[in-house]
């Protein structure tokens, strides 16, 4: 299956942006309780629901893994249906960690897994058809073999690096279990727009200190924190899961207050996004009752979609985004779903005439 969905932003240039945009402080000055109080109520606080958030929904798997790595699973959201047509894809960030129940039961449901963890002894292992291991660290930064320094760092890279090494257009899941690297990393994936090609996210946070090169007094820290989190809510991304680690140290900042755990394992999905959206709406035209014919009178513009969309298979999806942009000739297709067999997307591509391309994306 195929989805479209707009690349360009509304000016049509792309910008490269240095940091992220710090929310205004919690309080008229700057206060640990009251940053604290906001960052907690926050990652505390689902944004959506979601009623099976693990593989134990899926029938015949009963595995348990030593976290509660928790995935949403709901029938109105992509993972699940991606996850039954076998074409789901976990990225899994590791560091040393021997607990790999979590991939092997993904693995076993047909999802593409690969591991990223700098202690596996060998480059790259494949165990079974689906599961890859590979010694790789993923940073928020790409070493430089000018600087000796970074030299001892060869296999460290950026996510957006391997996926282009890799040829991956898209990630369903992204786990990280990166012992405090996890903010830098998140501001990274921001900041280079990767997050873009990421489904769903469950990332383990650790608050008992700042994490690494994250500088600035604790009121300044815990604000970068809350900032990130709030550029994942501005990318569409929404929390539907928290699991507060009691088997941790009670600790924030170093310090044993405001009740908190030092570490938390949050869980994203995009329910506006086409990895939601694509398959919910994209299912076959017998199985949702929609068909390419039964669409109101289009424009020129859609009445070119509708042609590529004749036959029964594969999906392209509008985007849901161009209702926020603003973008009039998109309008057309913002109700619109249409299904069709795409054996070679290039000549999908070529059909679309330019009104329409701009409304869409491939991923």
């Amino acid at each position: 299956m195929w989805c479209l969905q707009r690349t360009e932003q509304s000016s049509g240039d792309w910008s490269v942006r240095w940091h992220i945009e710090l929310q205004p402080w919690a309080s008229p000055t700057p206060s640990l309780n009251y940053e604290a109080s906001r960052f907690l109520k926050y990652i505390s606080t689902s944004q959506i629901s979601c009623e099976h958030k693990d593989l134990n929904s899926l029938k015949g798997y009963s595995e348990t893994t030593k976290k509660p790595w928790s995935i949403c699973l709901d029938e109105r959201f992509s993972l699940i249906h991606r996850i039954r047509s076998k074409q789901c894809r976990l990225y899994s960030l590791g560091l040393g960690s021997d607990d790999n129940q979590f991939e092997l039961s993904m693995a076993n449901s047909g999802c593409e897994v690969h591991r990223f963890d700098p202690s596996i002894k060998s480059a790259h292992i494949q165990e079974g058809r689906h599961l890859w291991y590979h010694r790789l660290s993923i940073d928020w930064r790409d070493p430089n073999p000018a600087i000796a320094a970074h030299k001892l760092h060869s296999n460290t890279k950026k996510l957006g690096t391997v996926l282009n090494e890799f040829g991956h257009q898209k990630i369903d899941v992204l786990k990280a279990d990166v012992e405090s690297a996890e903010w830098k990393i998140l501001e990274n994936l921001i900041l280079e727009d990767v997050v873009e090609q990421i489904g769903q996210l469950v990332f383990e946070v650790h608050i008992h200190w700042p994490g690494f090169e994250v500088s600035g007094n604790d009121s300044t820290v815990v604000r970068y924190w809350y900032s990130l989190l709030r550029e994942l809510e501005l990318k569409d991304f929404r929390l539907f899961h928290t699991y507060k680690d009691l088997s941790k140290p009670q600790m924030f900042l170093k310090k044993e207050a405001f009740n908190a755990s030092s570490c938390y394992t949050l869980s994203w999905d995009r329910p506006l996004n086409e990895f939601s959206s694509c398959l919910l709406m994209t299912e076959l035209p017998g199985a949702l009752g929609i068909s390419p014919h039964s669409l109101q009178a289009p424009t020129p513009a859609l009445q070119s979609s509708q042609s590529i969309a004749s036959s029964p298979g594969a999906s392209f999806l509008p985007n849901p985004q161009a209702i926020h942009s603003g973008h009039s000739q998109c309008q057309p297709h913002l109700t619109k779903t249409m299904t069709g067999l795409v054996p070679d997307v290039e000549p999908l591509l070529h059909q679309l005439d330019n009104s329409t391309r701009r409304c869409f994306r491939l991923v």
